[in-house]
């Protein structure tokens, strides 16, 4: 992956969880489309509910419940522009997710981000 990332975008690139996350989520939803014979959302959906993929940070699942990403955590101190050492890890066992913090309920956090797209006009932007 990180080869790959380098090679289209250049040594320098600093490659973050998000472009991981990116990369990973193509094939879980491939994976999901395959087992499900639809491109046909909520059969994709159901279908990808529990699905693990051996991404390049480690493994991740696709949490049945929430369809959050069970992940391996990774404590780093920064060591220069775009450089991280690992300082702590959790061994390769990934973590259920958490998507809500406890504080509230999840339809509590549903209405607040239901209050929050509507007063962002209806996108995600923040903007108009």
């Amino acid at each position: 992956f990180l080869e790959k990332v380098k090679a289209k975008l250049g040594n320098d690139t600093i490659v973050n969880d998000s472009m991981e996350a990116g990369y990973y989520g193509v094939y879980l939803w491939a994976q999901a489309v395959r087992e499900a014979k639809s491109f046909e959302p909520d059969k994709v959906l159901q279908a990808i509910k529990g699905r693990t993929y051996a991404a390049p940070g480690g493994s991740v699942e696709i949490d049945k419940d929430t369809l959050h990403t069970y992940m391996v955590p990774r404590f780093g101190k920064i060591i220069g522009p775009g450089k991280f050492e690992i300082i702590q890890g959790n061994e390769g066992k990934p973590l259920r997710p958490i998507p809500y913090p406890r504080y509230r309920s999840p339809e509590s956090w549903a209405k607040y981000l239901d209050s929050l797209h509507t007063t962002w006009g209806n996108n995600w932007f923040g903007t108009n």
